[in-house]
C-alpha cells in the first residue's frame, strides 16, 4: 500500500504505455468491457425483478420472470453461450 500512495503522491501511480497497465493491449480491455456491458444487459433482461429491485433500472418495472421454466433457461443458455464465444 505505501508503494501505491509513494506512487500515487509522484502524479503517476502505475507504469503506463502504449499497450496499457501491466501489459495489456488497450483493444483487449475494450473487448472485455463489452463483453462485461453486454453480459450485464442480458441479467437485467433474464431477471427483470433484480433489474429494478436491486440496480434501479426503471426499464424493467413492469416485468417478471419465471427463471425455471424451461424456455427461460433455454434462451438464457443460447444468449450467454453466445456471449462466451
Amino acid at each position: 500500500m505505501f508503494v501505491f500512495l509513494a506512487m500515487s503522491a509522484a502524479g503517476n501511480a502505475w507504469p503506463r504505455s502504449e499497450t496499457g497497465y501491466a501489459g495489456t493491449r488497450l483493444d483487449d480491455a475494450a473487448k472485455l468491457a463489452q463483453i462485461a456491458d453486454e453480459y450485464f444487459e442480458q441479467c437485467l433482461r433474464f431477471f427483470p425483478l433484480s433489474a429494478t429491485e436491486d440496480v434501479g433500472d426503471p426499464r424493467f418495472e413492469g416485468a417478471l420472470e419465471i427463471d425455471i421454466a424451461p424456455m427461460h433457461r433455454g434462451e438464457q443458455a443460447a444468449v450467454f453461450g453466445k456471449i462466451l464465444s
